[in-house]
């Protein structure tokens, strides 16, 4: 990312996702990491694409700029879907695949799934942060009853 003079930006600034290229407006440079909206991945702030990296892709047509590792983890799931509803439509004797390749393909789905769907933010708020003061009062009444 080139730098930004100021942590307050006026009108905001377009970045771009290097793993989908989409587009996000930022209005501070506050942060450490984003996670792109689109691919959901978590992305540090130096590797974030501004528009002059965008202009390249304008001049190099034929990369798919669009695609990532993510969009294609997505498009082999799509193609394992579309396997397992063929094969729901053959009758037991027609099918193509075995009773333990259907379970196989089922559970990578769903572990691909869920890698796809990945959330980092924890699912229970857990114990609130100590603040230094009170971490400085429970050591000193612990000082405290120790010397008594």
């Amino acid at each position: 990312m080139d730098q930004l003079n100021t942590d307050l930006i006026a009108g905001g600034k377009s970045i771009y996702c290097p793993h989908c290229n989409n587009r996000t407006t930022i209005y501070h440079m506050q942060w450490t990491a984003l996670q792109c909206y689109h691919c959901k991945a978590m992305v540090d702030q130096p590797d974030w694409n501004t528009k002059l990296i965008m202009d390249q892709a304008k001049k190099y047509p034929t990369i798919d700029w669009t695609k990532n590792e993510y969009h294609q983890l997505q498009l082999a799931v799509n193609a394992l879907k579309d396997i397992c509803a063929r094969e729901d439509k053959r009758h037991m004797m027609d099918a193509h695949l075995d009773p333990h390749t259907r379970d196989v393909i089922d559970e990578v789905i769903s572990m691909l799934e869920d890698e796809i769907d990945y959330d980092p933010t924890p699912n229970e708020p857990g114990e609130p942060p100590i603040t230094a003061y009170e971490m400085h009062t429970a050591a000193w009444q612990e000082h405290q009853a120790a010397h008594r």
